[in-house]
C-alpha cells in the first residue's frame, strides 16, 4: 500500500484491515481486526517452577495455584492464606481464654466501614486464572468467616489486600458557605427546575417558620401538607 511498515500506527493498520477485508457484518466485534493479542486476550498466569522443575505451590495439580492458595480452608495450609490465619487467630483466642479474657476487647475485630470488597473483575484479573462467579461468592464466603472473627483486626493486611477504599458521600459533598445580608442575617438561595417549571428559592435564618410561594403565605406544616 506503499506504506513503510515500521512506522505503521493501529490506525493505519485497522484502515488497511477494513480497505482489504471489508465487512457488511452489523457487530463490529464480529469484522475483521488486527490488533495485538495481549490487547484481546486474557492474561494468564504461566505455571512456575524451581531449577530442578518442582512447582512452587502445593496447589499445583489444581492448575489455579493463587485461588486455591487463598480461598482453602480447612486444617492442611502450606501457604499463610485463609485457613492458616484463622488457625493462628484461633490459637491466639485459646490462649486469652485460658488466661482468663473470655470476652475480646472491643478494638480487636476490623472495621470496614469503608470498604468493600473487591468486584469479580477486580478479583480475576488480581488472580489471572479461571475465575467464575462461583468461585468469586465462595472466596467472598471465606473471607468474611475470617472478618467475623473476633481477633480479625491481626489480619487487617491480608484482608485488605482483597478490598478497596470507598469514599463516603458525605465527603464527596461541597456545602456553599451560608451569606448574609445587609443585617447580618443568614440566607441560602438555590434554582429548581421541572420540566418548563423553574423555582427561586431563598431560605433566610432566623425566619418566622412561614412559606411564601406566589403571595401565598403558609406555616411550614401547612405547606408539607400541601405537597
Amino acid at each position: 500500500m506503499g506504506t513503510d511498515a515500521n512506522h505503521m500506527t493501529q490506525q493505519d493498520i485497522n484502515r488497511a484491515i477494513e480497505y482489504l477485508m471489508p465487512s457488511g457484518l452489523f457487530s463490529k466485534r464480529a469484522r475483521p481486526l488486527m490488533r495485538p493479542p495481549q490487547e484481546i486476550y486474557p492474561k494468564k498466569k504461566e505455571a512456575q517452577f524451581d531449577a530442578e522443575g518442582r512447582p512452587f505451590s502445593s496447589f499445583f495439580y489444581t492448575s489455579q495455584p493463587n485461588f486455591y492458595e487463598t480461598s482453602y480452608v480447612s486444617a492442611i495450609a502450606v501457604a499463610p492464606k485463609i485457613s492458616e490465619y484463622l488457625l493462628k487467630l484461633n490459637a491466639f483466642e485459646d490462649r486469652l481464654i485460658r488466661k482468663g479474657i473470655v470476652t475480646p476487647p472491643e478494638d480487636t475485630r476490623i472495621e470496614l466501614l469503608s470498604s468493600e470488597w473487591l468486584s469479580f473483575k477486580e478479583m480475576k484479573a488480581k488472580f489471572l486464572e479461571a475465575f467464575n462467579e462461583k468461585k468469586y461468592e465462595s472466596l467472598v464466603d471465606a473471607l468474611e468467616r475470617l472478618v467475623s472473627h473476633p481477633y480479625s483486626k491481626m489480619a487487617k493486611d491480608f484482608i485488605m489486600e482483597y478490598r478497596k477504599e470507598v469514599k463516603a458521600v458525605s465527603s464527596q459533598i461541597q456545602i456553599p458557605p451560608l451569606m448574609y445580608d445587609e443585617n447580618d442575617r443568614p440566607y441560602m438561595t438555590a434554582k429548581g427546575m421541572r420540566k418548563y417549571c423553574i423555582a427561586n428559592v431563598v431560605v433566610r435564618g432566623n425566619g418566622t417558620g412561614k412559606v411564601d410561594i406566589n403571595g401565598q403565605n403558609l406555616l411550614y406544616f401547612e405547606f408539607m401538607q400541601d405537597r
